[in-house]
């Protein structure tokens, strides 16, 4: 008798048991149900907080909310990979550099190089310069509108100008030595750049084609030195020589007069490489005063 009273009574404490955990288990999901429906109905007094949005994306289907009318649509703008802000527009803080020249085959309008017969035997100097300098920018999707400023430092040498002559008589003498002495500029302006996209603008890593214009102003410092020919000038040193002997033994007979404000028009084409719209770096190349090739880059913020 007792053998089958010990396994009935184990069998009894089981069926306890098991009712005990069952109802546990049901205890806990009808506290959870209730947990999200009073969560439920506090979101719907505020449901444009961050944590009701979360609550109705995570539970809004399984409780069958509308979350068309819950859900807070996000701007176009949100879904770019730029910066998020309450502006319709960023800002850059870009660094430049800029090679300025120009070209021989003009410089040959106006001025004798040493390829022409019975000319000065060295080559013209020609004309160049650094920029080197800083943007910045208010950029939206289509435009930006850039204040720059820069130091410009000459690449111009010393050296023989003749300038061509118009009449019959072809005088390879009558030219100047010119010397600059710490010629450089300082710079300032503004530009507005139109941006076409040229890759799909969503993506992380996208390409633009860049077309624009400005102006500015510029003031030059430094001097330009020179040298006549004696027989230009009244003077005891040298009277019958060219200046590219003149200037080997005599003192100078000046420096040249210009303005020293001057005017800057920029035409710029360029490609912009952009990285999530966080980053770029833009080859360009245009006027700028002079033709000019070069690059910069920056942050967006």
């Amino acid at each position: 008798m007792l053998l089958f009273w010990v396994p009935l009574s184990f069998a009894q404490g089981f069926d306890d048991a098991f009712e005990d955990e069952s109802s546990s288990k049901l205890d806990s999901a009808e506290q959870a149900r209730l947990e999200l429906v009073l969560q439920l109905k506090a979101c719907k007094e505020t449901p444009k907080t961050a944590e009701c949005q979360e609550f109705f994306i995570e539970h809004g289907e399984s409780l069958g909310l509308d979350l068309d009318r819950y859900l807070v649509k996000k701007p176009a703008l949100m879904a770019t990979n730029g910066p998020q802000t309450k502006r319709d527009y960023s800002m850059e803080l870009n660094l430049r550099a800029r090679q300025l020249l120009v070209p021989n085959r003009i410089l040959d309008t106006w001025f004798y190089n040493s390829d022409t017969v019975g000319a000065y035997p060295e080559p013209r100097p020609s004309i160049s310069a650094q920029v080197f300098g800083l943007e910045y920018a208010f950029t939206n999707e289509q435009r930006s509108w850039i204040i720059w400023g820069e130091y410009m430092a000459s690449g111009l040498e010393e050296g023989y100008w003749d300038d061509v002559d118009t009449g019959e008589t072809i005088d390879h003498d009558d030219g100047d030595w010119v010397r600059p002495d710490n010629f450089s500029g300082w710079w300032g302006g503004f530009n507005y750049n139109y941006i076409v996209p040229i890759t799909p603008a969503d993506k992380p890593v996208h390409m633009d084609f860049v077309a624009g214009g400005g102006a500015g102003v510029g003031y030059v410092t430094g001097d330009l030195t020179y040298w006549r020919p004696g027989t230009a000038i009244e003077t005891d040193c040298e009277p019958a020589a060219p200046a590219y002997v003149r200037r080997k033994v005599c003192p100078s007979d000046g420096v040249k007069e210009f303005p020293r404000f001057l005017p800057m028009i920029d035409v710029t084409l360029g490609l912009q490489l952009n990285f999530a719209d966080r980053a770029h770096i833009r080859l360009e190349g245009g006027l700028h005063d002079m033709l000019f090739y070069g690059v910069s880059g920056g942050g967006r913020f």
